[in-house]
């Protein structure tokens, strides 16, 4: 797969169903059904209902099913984020008037030179970063013996960027790009606290949902430095918070809602 942000999204399914199918031997007809309906409505999909409902009774019982990150079919799911919403927040990136009504994003962040995708699910984001960033060096982390993380090893040396499987193993960065990605870690404040003191980039790209109902969405996040918690309807400002708090202003964009937010070290 190629030009991944300018190829047609049927035509880019019909190359990743065969190149995956290579590697799991999946019924393709469901998958492209999986896809096709999570993208009509996604909030009625019946796959994406199976995700959350289990996702949301196992919260019930604080054993949060982190299983279902390994079904055979979850693959499908991180497609249609990336369709509907990754890939759109990549192309905003190169957007003529994305920053300014004469300036794109890329205008501030050109001369990064080393890039990390955290949560990258099928490393499609990532193969995207190399096509945007070709002289940088870009990083990626996914959880290690995931079905998916086979898929992005595959991509990896394809598309010659470096897996790993936790954002502790990266070096220091220019750029973080995390596209639904903190929504998912339960201690998501102490995660970026950690980021921020041990990567420190000059850049974070973020596009958060914490106040929504997805599979993998927690109700309650893990307070920062202690052991209570703080209800999901207060998490990005609370996340919001530490980012400026340790030297990161966020600029304005033309962008909708200002999503992706584009932070910058002070």
């Amino acid at each position: 797969m190629d030009n991944l942000l300018q190829q047609k999204p049927s035509v880019m399914l019909e190359e990743f169903i065969n190149e995956y199918n290579n590697i799991y031997n999946i019924d393709m007809d469901k998958a492209k059904s999986f896809i096709k309906l999570g993208i009509k409505d996604y909030n009625t999909a019946p796959y994406q209902k199976y995700l959350t409902d289990n996702w949301y009774k196992s919260l019930e019982t604080e054993k949060p099913a982190f299983n279902l990150y390994n079904d055979k079919y979850y693959f499908t799911d991180l497609w249609v984020c990336w369709q509907e919403y990754s890939r759109k927040y990549l192309k905003s990136i190169t957007k003529n008037n994305s920053l300014t009504d004469t300036q794109s994003i890329y205008s501030v962040v050109k001369n990064c030179t080393s890039i990390a995708d955290l949560g990258c699910g099928l490393g499609l984001t990532t193969s995207a970063l190399t096509e945007i960033f070709p002289s940088a060096t870009v990083y990626a982390t996914n959880i290690v013996d995931t079905e998916q993380y086979k898929f992005c090893e595959y991509l990896s040396q394809k598309k010659k960027f470096v897996l790993k499987g936790h954002y502790k193993e990266l070096p220091k960065v220019d750029m973080i790009f995390a596209s639904e990605y903190f929504e998912h870690i339960y201690d998501a404040f102490d995660e970026i606290y950690d980021i921020i003191n041990n990567i420190s980039p000059q850049f974070f790209y973020i596009a958060n949902s914490f106040n929504t109902f997805s599979y993998g969405h927690f109700t309650k996040y893990k307070n920062f430095k202690d052991n209570k918690t703080l209800d999901q309807k207060y998490a990005s400002k609370a996340f919001n918070y530490i980012l400026r708090n340790n030297g990161y202003t966020k600029l304005k964009t033309k962008l909708w809602n200002n999503k992706p937010t584009l932070w910058r070290k002070n």
